[in-house]
């Protein structure tokens, strides 16, 4: 069980909030997509993924934001520079792009998102800007939180919640009927979890895993430490992770109405 939030779009003012952006993988499940381009811009409705992202972020008021890059990093730097001048944008490469996971990512941005209070989202999903805003509003700093659609919802991740909202197993190896819900692809994390968070993911990373991803992390952390991430249901508001060539037509659909 977990709280469930209606929802209503509105403005806010700029916060002191970092975002941090997952962009360097390859997308080779996006093929021939992602062929000649980063996954974050294969476009919807004629729009890179990218530009919802980064537009629902500056709506938000959200303006200080990191994006590791790899895979043709140089299109992203350009499609920044060129289509967002005025939002502030830090890039960091992980140059072992073709031979990590998500995990060594992650790890490159620890000082960017160490410092104060940080949402990560993945670069192949897109949302109704309202989560984004819902993220920005956490206003519990004592620990983290993930956010959580329905079961039906647009993600190959799954999320195990007990019925105090507490995250009790993340991933894509997750039972459908076990589940609680669909990962939406964005966390918020406070300085003093991150800091646990990323002195777990040095070890694994020191320890010759790095082809794992964020949320094993946070399964780690929460067997050894006990140190749950909150299940923040999102409700029918819509999202949608574009995996596979055929999600894009189906996301396309799905978000039309909400895409700016």
């Amino acid at each position: 069980m977990y709280v469930t939030l209606t929802y209503m779009y509105r403005m806010i003012p700029k916060s002191q909030c970092k975002v941090l952006i997952l962009a360097a993988g390859i997308g080779s499940r996006l093929l021939p997509l992602t062929s000649t381009r980063p996954k974050c811009l294969v476009t919807l409705k004629g729009k890179p993924i990218l530009y919802y992202q980064l537009t629902a972020l500056m709506r938000a008021g959200l303006d200080d934001v990191m994006i590791v890059v790899g895979y043709r990093g140089y299109m992203i730097k350009e499609y920044v520079a060129n289509e967002f001048p005025s939002l502030k944008v830090t890039f960091i490469e992980n140059t072992d792009y073709a031979k990590t996971n998500k995990l060594h990512s992650w790890y490159l941005a620890k000082n960017f998102a160490s410092s104060e209070k940080c949402i990560a989202l993945d670069s192949d999903i897109v949302f109704h800007p309202h989560i984004i805003e819902m993220a920005r509003d956490e206003t519990d700093l004592s620990g983290a939180a993930l956010y959580v659609g329905e079961i039906t919802g647009g993600s190959d991740t799954l999320v195990v919640a007990d019925v105090g909202g507490r995250v009790t197993a993340i991933g894509k190896d997750i039972i459908r009927d076990a589940a609680t819900g669909t990962f939406t692809g964005i966390y918020v994390f406070s300085p003093g979890y991150s800091e646990v968070f990323f002195k777990k993911a040095g070890k694994i990373i020191q320890s010759g895993r790095e082809n794992l991803f964020g949320y094993d992390v946070v399964n780690a952390i929460r067997r050894e430490r006990g140190w749950s991430l909150r299940a923040v249901n999102v409700g029918s508001v819509p999202f949608a992770e574009i995996d596979h060539v055929h999600e894009v037509i189906g996301a396309e659909q799905k978000m039309s109405p909400h895409l700016m």
